[in-house]
């Protein structure tokens, strides 16, 4: 992410895997950290994570060596919300040129809905 810049940190949702590294994140960047509110309380409290997730052998191994320290929520993003150009209600690159899916999707662009 050298030479990028970076607003916030936000999650489409709290499992180990995505939730591990926040807080070194958000601190090394001096930015906020934004969760969907349906994994608010389990981004404020990781041990929540393993009551919301199956219990499988890999999920375990997720829970004991990926998941992450709480972090407090800077801002609780609902249905519609957008950030940097993507919202929660659609999943799909709005600009012409693009495939349907956002694969060809550059952290520089700002049309997107997702």
């Amino acid at each position: 992410m050298s030479g990028r810049e970076v607003s916030a940190h936000a999650l489409t949702h709290v499992h180990p895997d995505q939730q591990g590294a926040l807080n070194e994140v958000c601190a090394a960047r001096t930015i906020p950290f934004l969760v969907p509110a349906g994994d608010a309380a389990a981004a404020e409290d990781p041990r929540l994570i393993a009551e919301t997730t199956p219990d499988h052998p890999i999920t375990r191994l997720a829970l004991r060596y990926w998941a992450g320290p709480a972090h407090r929520i800077d801002r609780v993003l609902r249905e519609g919300d957008e950030v940097a150009g993507l919202s929660s209600s659609t999943c799909r690159d709005t600009r012409p040129d693009r495939s349907p899916t956002g694969a060809n999707r550059t952290a520089s662009s700002s049309s997107a809905t997702c």
